[in-house]
């Protein structure tokens, strides 16, 4: 359940009618501005009531440009208290969005069938940067996981979702990197592999920039082996490290260790962007996981020139 408190520590009141169920606690967020709070919910498991919550019908992925149609009919709550009105809800975990004072709570997508499973406000606190996967994606990424004896670590597809609950699908791609946005709210960045992609927040139809790093980190993972490995000389034979040559060829990624994909991006400044790539393996057993040759890079932002 989720409650809201004045600074006083006074209650407002609850956030979350009976038939709601907060999921992924992590990622309640404040807008910026602090006018209003989301947060991912989904149907309560166990009904508070006999009396059935009717639900939406299954929908298939929204296109970059669909528009949710306006809730006019809510689902009517079974013995709704005087505080809490009348909430959709549905099957598989949805955002949310509720004001300050913990009132106008409704549901910003509407999408049965798919997990919205991670957002972020934009800076200017106008759209929510979001990830999402349909429930059979998730459940197949679950079961290859627990096979493993792995933690599952969700891939989705980024989008754009507006206060107004439009939605923009920005890639059909899967990723588990998370999306940031600029500073200035213009833009959305994410990670594929070895490849930044930066998606303009405004428009129909939003522009897509990739900037393929494959290349730098290749050289930059050989240059930085080469110097563990010379470090460690030096390290056993009490001489002075050598100076590391740079390739001039491209290494073979199979002889790098530190070679490894994006795991995080964060846009700090108009013009800088850090990424960081690792070797992650989350076991369900912590003992057994592994986090090694994690590197910060720094990726420097140009306007083009200028035709």
């Amino acid at each position: 359940r989720l409650d809201m408190y004045t600074k006083e520590g006074k209650l407002l009141r609850p956030v979350t009618p009976d038939n709601l169920a907060v999921h992924f606690q992590e990622i309640i967020r404040w807008a910026p501005d602090s006018s209003a709070v989301a947060f991912v919910a989904t149907l309560r498991e166990v009904a508070v009531s006999p009396t059935p919550v009717p639900l939406p019908s299954p929908a298939e992925e929204p296109s970059p440009n669909e528009t949710p149609a306006d809730e006019t009919s809510p689902t009517p709550q079974s013995s709704p208290t005087p505080n809490l009105p009348p909430v959709m809800a549905f099957r598989t975990e949805q955002i949310y969005l509720c004001d300050s004072e913990a009132a106008d709570l409704r549901p910003l997508t509407r999408n049965e069938g798919f997990i919205y499973y991670y957002f972020v406000w934009s800076p200017d606190s106008t759209m929510l940067a979001a990830m999402a996967t349909h429930s059979r994606e998730w459940q197949e990424l679950e079961r290859k996981a627990d096979e493993a004896g792995m933690l599952m670590t969700p891939l989705g597809r980024p989008r754009i979702i507006e206060r107004t609950g439009r939605e923009r699908r920005l890639d059909d791609g899967l990723t588990s990197v998370r999306p940031v946005w600029s500073p200035d709210s213009t833009k959305v960045a994410t990670a594929f592999d070895t490849q930044i992609r930066i998606y303009d927040a405004a428009g129909d139809n939003p522009t897509q920039a990739a900037i393929p790093l494959r290349n730098e980190l290749l050289i930059s993972s050989k240059a930085f082996d080469d110097a563990q490995a010379a470090n460690l000389n030096a390290a056993n034979t009490g001489a002075a490290p050598d100076a590391t040559p740079q390739p001039t060829t491209l290494p073979d990624p199979n002889t790098l260790v530190s070679f490894n994909p994006i795991v995080q991006v964060a846009w700090t400044a108009p013009d800088v962007i850090y990424f960081e790539t690792a070797y992650i393996k989350q076991m369900k057993n912590a003992a057994d996981s592994v986090v090694s040759f994690a590197r910060w890079h720094r990726l420097l932002l140009s306007p083009p020139p200028a035709s």
